[in-house]
C-alpha cells in the first residue's frame, strides 16, 4: 500500500466502530424511539459512504468492486433529513408507508450502476457507453436538486416547530429547538455550492485534484458531528400528536369545548400548583409535564394560558423564574451565592437566556438589580 494512502484508511477502521458504538447505544436505548431507529439508518449509510469515497479517492487491489459501484449514497442525506426532522416535530409513532418514495432515486441508480457496462469509473469521460454523458449529467444534477429540495421541505418543518417551541417548553435548549438540524440544512446548501465547480469540471473533462485526507477527514467529521447531535436527541414531544396551527390566538380557540367555568377551574388549579409545588426550578420543565399534574390535556391548559393569562407558557414559567431570582438576591442567607448559581438554581439553563428573560421583565440586569 503506498504511503500516502495509509492515512485514509487508518480513518476507515474509525468511522466503522465509532458507527457500531453508536447503533449498539441506540439499539439498547432505555427510552428508544423512532427517530432513535431512523438516525440510526442515517448514520450507517453516512459511514457506508464516508468509507466508499475513502477507498474511490485512495484506490487499491482490496477494494471490492460491487461496493465501488454504488456512488449514489448522496441521495440518502435529503430523505433521511427530511424524515427525521418530521418525526420530531410531528411526534410520528410510525413509518409512513409512503416514505420508501423519497429513496426511489438512490435505488434506481444503485441498480444502474451495477449493471456490467459501468465496469469502472471511467464512463464518466471517455464516452464509451453511448449514453454516458447524458446520464452522469442526469445523475450529477439530481444530487444538489435532491439535497436542496430535501433541505427547503426540512426547513419549512424546523420554522413551524420554532413557532411552538414558546407554547411547549419553559428553555429553548438545542433538544427542543432542534436548531442543529437547521445547521445541517445550511451545511448540506454549502455542499451544494462548493460541488457545482466539481461536478461541471467532470463534464467537460477537467478534474480538480482533491486531497484524500483533508477530504476523508472532513466526511468523518461530518459523520461524528451528526452521531453526535443524533445520540443526544431526545423525543421533543412525548404524548400528544402535534398539530401545526398558524391561526391566531384568538380564532384558534373559538371552536373549543372548553366551558368558561372548566377554564377558570384550570387556571385557579395552575396557579395553585405553581405556587405550592414550585415546578419552575425544575429546568427541563415542559408544558407536559405541568397538564398531567393537573389532569387537562397540554391543548386546554395552552388555551388557559393564552385566553386567560395572556402568556404562552415560555413566558409564564420564566416569570416565576425571576420572581424567585429576585426574591434570593435580596436574601442575606444567598449573599454569597454568585448570581449565575442563583439562576440555575431557579430553572434557568444557561446565562444568555436568564440575563436576557430577567432584563426583559426588570429592565435591568442581575447584577444592577442586586446591587441597588
Amino acid at each position: 500500500m503506498d504511503s500516502g494512502t495509509q492515512p485514509v484508511y487508518l480513518l476507515l477502521p474509525l468511522a466503522a466502530f465509532h458507527t457500531l458504538f453508536c447503533i449498539a447505544f441506540l439499539v439498547f436505548k432505555k427510552n428508544r424511539n423512532l427517530h432513535d431507529m431512523i438516525g440510526g439508518f442515517w448514520l450507517i449509510l453516512t459511514c457506508l459512504a464516508c468509507i466508499r469515497r475513502a477507498m474511490h479517492l485512495s484506490p487499491g487491489p482490496m477494494n471490492p468492486e460491487w461496493f465501488m459501484r454504488i456512488i449514489a449514497y448522496p441521495l440518502i442525506h435529503g430523505p433521511f433529513l427530511y424524515i427525521y426532522t418530521r418525526n420530531l416535530v410531528h411526534n410520528e409513532k410510525k413509518i409512513h408507508s409512503t416514505d420508501a418514495i423519497h429513496f426511489i432515486p438512490f435505488l434506481f441508480f444503485t441498480l444502474i450502476f451495477l449493471f456490467p457496462q459501468f465496469e469502472s469509473e471511467k464512463f464518466r469521460m471517455d464516452g464509451s457507453w453511448p449514453g454516458a454523458f447524458h446520464f452522469y449529467f442526469l445523475f450529477g444534477i439530481s444530487i444538489p436538486v435532491s439535497l436542496a429540495f430535501y433541505c427547503v421541505l426540512s426547513l419549512r418543518l424546523l420554522k413551524k416547530h420554532s413557532k411552538l417551541v414558546p407554547e411547549y417548553f419553559s428553555n429553548r435548549d438545542i433538544g427542543n429547538t432542534l436548531i442543529w438540524l437547521n445547521v445541517i440544512c445550511w451545511i448540506y446548501f454549502g455542499v451544494i455550492v462548493t460541488q457545482i465547480p466539481l461536478k461541471a469540471g467532470v463534464l467537460i473533462g477537467i478534474l480538480i485534484p482533491l486531497s484524500p485526507v483533508i477530504f476523508n477527514a472532513l466526511s468523518i467529521g461530518y459523520l461524528y458531528i451528526l452521531s453526535f447531535f443524533i445520540l443526544r436527541q431526545k423525543a421533543v414531544f412525548t404524548n400528544e400528536k402535534i398539530a401545526e396551527d398558524e391561526t391566531p390566538v384568538q380564532e384558534k380557540y373559538q371552536k373549543s369545548r372548553l366551558e368558561q367555568e372548566r377554564v377558570h377551574g384550570i387556571k385557579i388549579n395552575l396557579l395553585e400548583y405553581m405556587k405550592t409545588q414550585r415546578p419552575y426550578l425544575k429546568d427541563d420543565l415542559g408544558i407536559q409535564e405541568i397538564a398531567t399534574h393537573l389532569s387537562v390535556s397540554t391543548n386546554h391548559l395552552s388555551q388557559v394560558l393564552n385566553l386567560e393569562l395572556k402568556k404562552n407558557f415560555y413566558s409564564f414559567i420564566n416569570e416565576y423564574r425571576v420572581e424567585e431570582v429576585k426574591i434570593r438576591l435580596l436574601d442575606p442567607a444567598y449573599s454569597e451565592y454568585p448570581v449565575m448559581r442563583i439562576a440555575l438554581d431557579c430553572g434557568f439553563s444557561s446565562k444568555s437566556s436568564f440575563h436576557a428573560i430577567f432584563l426583559k421583565i426588570t429592565g435591568q440586569s442581575p447584577g444592577d438589580f442586586k446591587r441597588r
